[in-house]
C-alpha cells in the first residue's frame, strides 16, 4: 500500500455508487475503538488494530461508515448496505462485466446452462421463470430446447438483459422475454411450472426468504431447479487472488456460494423454505488453465470484476501485475487444473401448499460479492 493518500483515493473510488445521504448502519467489532477523527470533505476516523492502522471513510452527510482500509490486515469493521444499496453495486458490477460475460473462459456457466434446462423437464405448452438470468444463458437454453413453451427471464442488470435480448433476437427464439427486477419485486403469483435460478440465490442476505418466494411463483408440483459451485471450485487461483487482495487492505470476503457448496446445505436452504428435499446431482465443468491470463479472463467478465470496482486505476493495475505473477508461479509449479464443480438441486413444489410460518414470509435482501 502506498499510504494514507492512496488509501482514501480507493475508498472515495468505492464510494461512488453509494447515494450521498444513503443511511448506512455502522458496528465495531469486539476490541476496537476510534481513536482520531478528521473532519474534511469526508470522515476519516482512524482505529488501531494491534498498532495496525485502519481507516473508516464515509460521505459527509452519510451516517456510520461504509468502506474500512488497512495496510496488511483484513478489515475490521462492517458495515451495513440497504437493499437498494446493495441492488445498486451488483446491477453496476454485472452491467460492467455484460460485454464479456459469454467469454469462452466462462463457458461453465453455458454447460450449467443446459443441465439446468434439462433437470427442469419443461414441456410445450408450459411456462418457465429463470431468475437472476443473466446473459439468457438457462432461458435461452430453455426457449430452444422446448419450442412450445414460453420462457421469462428476470435481472437486475440492463446490461445484461442487452445481452440477452440480442441473443434471443439472433437465434430466433420468440417464445423468451426478458424483463429487468428483483427477487424482492416480482408477484408473478402461482404460473409457472418452472422455476430456475443459476448462480444467483447465493447473492441474497436471506436465501430462505428468496427461495420461499421463488416457490410462491411456481403452480402446485412445479419444478424448482437452481445451480451452485461446489466447495473447492476455483481454487488454488482464487483463493492467490483472496489473499492479495486483503494484503491491498480490503475487506477479503469467502465467496457467496460457500453458503450452498454442498448438498447438505441446499436441503437445508429447500427444507427451511418450505420445499421438498431436493434431489442434487454433481458436475465437473474443469478444465486446464492454458495460461495466467486465462485466468485473469475468468476475474475482468466474471463476479469478481465487482470488487476490483474498490480499486484506482493505479490500483487495479498493481493488483493485476502481482496477482498475474502469482498464478504464473502456480503454473510452473504444475498447478494447472482449474476446478469447477457444480451442484444441480432440483425440488417440485407440493400439490397443496402448507401454510407459511412468520419467517418464510420475510422478504429477502441481498448482500454478499462475486
Amino acid at each position: 500500500m502506498c499510504g494514507r493518500r492512496c488509501e482514501l483515493r480507493g475508498a472515495l473510488h468505492a464510494l461512488r455508487p453509494l447515494a450521498p445521504k444513503s443511511r448506512i448502519e455502522f458496528e465495531f467489532q469486539p476490541g476496537f475503538e476510534v481513536c482520531e477523527r478528521v473532519s474534511a470533505a469526508v470522515s476519516l476516523p482512524r482505529v488501531s488494530v494491534s498498532g495496525l492502522p485502519v481507516y473508516r471513510v464515509c460521505r459527509r452527510g452519510g451516517q456510520g461508515g461504509s468502506i474500512i482500509f488497512s495496510p496488511r490486515v483484513p478489515l475490521a469493521l462492517r458495515s451495513r448496505m440497504t437493499r437498494f444499496e446493495h441492488e445498486a453495486r451488483v446491477q453496476a458490477t454485472f452491467d460492467a462485466v455484460a460485454s464479456g460475460y459469454d467469454h469462452p473462459m466462462l463457458s461453465s456457466f453455458d454447460a450449467t446452462a443446459n443441465v439446468v434446462a434439462r433437470a427442469s423437464r419443461l414441456v410445450d405448452g408450459e411456462q418457465a421463470l429463470d431468475l437472476a438470468t443473466g446473459t439468457g444463458k438457462v432461458a435461452l437454453a430453455l426457449a430452444s430446447q422446448v419450442p412450445g413453451a414460453e420462457v421469462l427471464g428476470l435481472d437486475l442488470s440492463s446490461g445484461m438483459l442487452h445481452e440477452a435480448r440480442a441473443k434471443a433476437a439472433a437465434a430466433g427464439l420468440s417464445n423468451a422475454r426478458f424483463v429487468q427486477g428483483s427477487f424482492d419485486d416480482m408477484e408473478f403469483g402461482p404460473r409457472f411450472n418452472v422455476v430456475t435460478c443459476s448462480f444467483g440465490l447465493f447473492f441474497v442476505d436471506d436465501m430462505v426468504a428468496a427461495l420461499t418466494r421463488f416457490g410462491l411463483q411456481a403452480v402446485p408440483r412445479g419444478r424448482i431447479v437452481l445451480s451452485t459451485f461446489r466447495a473447492g471450485s476455483f481454487s488454488p487461483f482464487s483463493d492467490a487472488f483472496l489473499r492479495l487482495y486483503a494484503e491491498f487492505g480490503f475487506e477479503s470476503r469467502p465467496p457467496g456460494w460457500l453458503r450452498l457448496d454442498c448438498e447438505q446445505k441446499l436441503s437445508d436452504v429447500f427444507e427451511q423454505s418450505g420445499l421438498p428435499r431436493p434431489r442434487c446431482t454433481s458436475h465437473d465443468f474443469g478444465c486446464a488453465l492454458p495460461s495466467a491470463s486465462a485466468w485473469w479472463d475468468i476475474v475482468h467478465n466474471g463476479g469478481y470484476r465487482g470488487m476490483l470496482r474498490a480499486m484506482t486505476a493505479e490500483q487495479e493495475s498493481d493488483f493485476k501485475r502481482r496477482h498475474l505473477q502469482d498464478v504464473q508461479a502456480l503454473l510452473d509449479a504444475g498447478t494447472t487444473r482449474l476446478d469447477v464443480s457444480v451442484l444441480v438441486a432440483t425440488s417440485e413444489k407440493q400439490a397443496v401448499e402448507a401454510p407459511l410460518n412468520a419467517e418464510s414470509r420475510r422478504s429477502p435482501s441481498g448482500s454478499g460479492e462475486p
